[in-house]
């Protein structure tokens, strides 16, 4: 019985182990709205026209807006960045696990910039930024937004420079 649940956190750790390398390899962009998910392909093609010197692949997850899914995803770290209604930042918005965004903020008006203090850090920064229907991204889709849109991009994604190069791909 003791060999088999060593056995099982070895696999366990193997596979989580695995499963890491992929991630730093790539930029997972979760979209919690109720866009058909017929847009998956072509988000993706959007983002990945994203112009970058770096190796790294991009994946578009598309859900429907729950608070509670994405409350899941974000625990599991499987986003990087994320676009999500309005009516979702309270969940969002954690100066703690996201990174500034003050470097792109000058694309945006500053009623569209969320500005929070980090807790550990002590620094106030731009961690947020509204999206409204009018952006280029909806209108590369060829989409009718009615609904405001907030995106942040998280602490930990594997390339902040690239990250940044999407997020203003998407606040503009």
């Amino acid at each position: 019985m003791g060999k088999q649940v060593i056995l099982y956190f070895v696999i366990v750790l193997f596979l989580t182990g695995c499963d890491r390398e992929e991630e730093e390899n790539s930029i997972n962009v979760m979209v919690f709205s109720g866009l058909p998910f017929s847009l998956e392909d072509s988000m993706y093609s959007y983002f990945d026209s994203v112009e970058y010197d770096e190796e790294l692949d991009i994946n578009v997850k598309m859900f429907l807006p729950s608070r509670e899914k994405l409350i899941i995803e974000m625990v599991a770290r499987e986003g990087d960045i994320y676009l999500v209604e309005d009516f979702m930042f309270p969940i969002i918005f954690d100066p703690v696990i996201l990174h500034p965004l003050d470097s792109i903020a000058f694309h945006v008006d500053e009623e569209k910039q969320h500005v929070g203090e980090n807790e550990q850090t002590g620094e106030e920064n731009i961690y947020a930024i509204t999206v409204n229907g009018d952006a280029k991204l909806f209108q590369e889709l060829g989409v009718n937004v009615s609904t405001d849109f907030v995106a942040v991009m998280m602490e930990d994604t594997p390339s902040h420079s690239y990250g940044l190069k999407l997020m203003e791909a998407i606040v503009n």
